[in-house]
């Protein structure tokens, strides 16, 4: 049972990744954001005012994103998990959104009563019956059941990009900045004074140019210089 809940959390959060999308475009300084990117992690932090929503972190600022509903569930929408930084069920997040975690009241003292005094009855007498006669019942109709209807679940909701201008294409004179690379998305240049440096991203992650560090893809499309104005 343990590994099916896992699986089905597993599934939960893959789909979370998938359909999570964006309310503003304009930056928000958030002190718990650090000022460097990671190259491999990006961080999330926790909206204070709805427990829906959740900041992107990129260089001290953050970019503000609402959690979904469940496609499992529609009527349920998820909450941000502070701890593992991803929209989770309700039930995994106490506390959040108005809900608390049950309240457990100590055991009540046990209650001992007496032991009532025993009571002695006349053994009744012998009762005699004849025996019963068969009764043969009929085999029951065999039941059959309609076919369940087939679900259907709404598609999830288009996720949007910034258009691309804002994107560096160059290394810029002075400055430490990252670049994407002219032809793969998994590629990268560190650019340290004009002097760039090739890197790559680690397995599953593709370079996010807005952000200027590696992301997943569900998060960004690949983008490549070379598709870019200069």
């Amino acid at each position: 049972m343990l590994r099916w809940n896992s699986l089905y959390l597993c599934l939960l959060l893959l789909i979370t990744t998938l359909t999570i999308t964006t309310n503003a475009e304009d930056c928000v300084r958030v002190e718990s954001c650090p000022l460097e990117n990671s190259k491999n992690h990006t961080d999330h932090r926790p909206y204070p005012y709805d427990c829906h929503k959740f900041y992107k972190c990129n260089y001290g600022c953050g970019y503000l994103f609402t959690c979904p509903y469940a496609e499992v569930n529609p009527s349920i929408q998820l909450v941000f998990n502070p701890e593992k930084e991803v929209c989770d069920w309700p039930s995994n997040v106490p506390g959040r959104c108005g809900t608390s975690p049950p309240v457990t009241y100590p055991p009540p003292p046990p209650v001992t009563y007496p032991p009532p005094p025993p009571v002695t009855y006349p053994p009744p007498p012998p009762v005699t019956y004849p025996p019963p006669p068969p009764v043969t019942y009929p085999p029951p109709p065999p039941v059959t059941y309609p076919p369940p209807p087939p679900v259907t679940y709404p598609p999830p909701p288009p996720v949007t990009y910034p258009p691309p201008g804002g994107i560096l294409t160059r290394c810029p004179a002075i400055g430490r900045r990252y670049i994407a690379h002219e032809s793969n998305c998994h590629y990268f240049y560190e650019c340290n004074n004009a002097d760039k440096k090739l890197n790559v991203c680690n397995e599953n992650l593709i370079f996010n140019p807005y952000i200027e560090a590696c992301d997943y893809p569900s998060f960004i499309r690949c983008i490549v210089t070379g598709n870019l104005p200069e």
